[in-house]
């Protein structure tokens, strides 16, 4: 059908409806414009089709993909073990500001806990060398142990008190006290303790 016979058959019908005269031009303007927004809106729904399509497409692919290659497995978790004193079986290890004849400064300090309630204390020292405290350590109620020492200078059953919050794969001090001898730590060293994250790795190989 051509423009001119749509035209005409637009007149004829809004002439028979209510016998008044047709403005020709303006009747045709509105029409196309219907039209043009007509085409409008199906080209608007086709976009948004098409675009819905992609996306269940697209995640389609990445489930199939999934499912044929699920990825590296993830090791399981290590269980920790907690020793009598509350603390978990393995080294506690973290780097502490400590103090030494060359001044403050950063030290790795470890503390082995063993299930059979002995425990050892170490830190580096300058030029890498390490001074090791052998002990014992008990429980002093929840969140709280306290380490003994007995070697040849010194020997003090509370050499070293702990208390903490145990995690998962860490262990944080919230106070740490001496011992009145001074054996395993110093007063200025059990102050830097408080508030550091220990890290809890293995038990050492024998």
């Amino acid at each position: 059908m051509t423009t001119a016979e749509r035209e005409r058959r637009l007149v004829v019908a809004l002439r028979s409806a209510d016998g008044v005269p047709v403005d020709v031009t303006t009747a045709r303007d509105r029409w196309m414009r219907g039209e043009t927004d007509r085409r409008q809106a199906t080209r608007r729904r086709l976009v948004a089709a098409v675009a819905a399509a992609a996306v269940v497409a697209g995640l389609t692919v990445a489930l199939v993909a999934r499912l044929v290659d699920p990825g590296p497995r993830l090791p399981p978790a290590r269980e920790l073990t907690v020793s009598p004193s509350g603390l978990p079986v393995g080294q506690l290890r973290a780097e502490v500001i400590l103090a030494n004849e060359g001044g403050l400064g950063p030290k790795v300090v470890v503390i082995v806990v063993r299930p059979d309630g002995t425990a050892s204390y170490r830190r580096n020292d300058l030029a890498e060398t390490w001074d090791q405290y052998e002990l014992t350590v008990r429980p002093d109620g929840r969140g709280r142990a306290v380490f003994g020492y007995s070697g040849p200078v010194c020997t003090d059953p509370n050499a070293l008190t702990l208390e903490f919050r145990a995690y998962a794969r860490t262990v944080t001090i919230e106070e740490a006290i001496p011992g009145p001898g001074g054996c395993v730590v110093s007063a200025d060293d059990a102050v830097a303790f408080r508030g550091v994250t220990f890290d809890v790795l293995p038990l050492p190989a024998d």
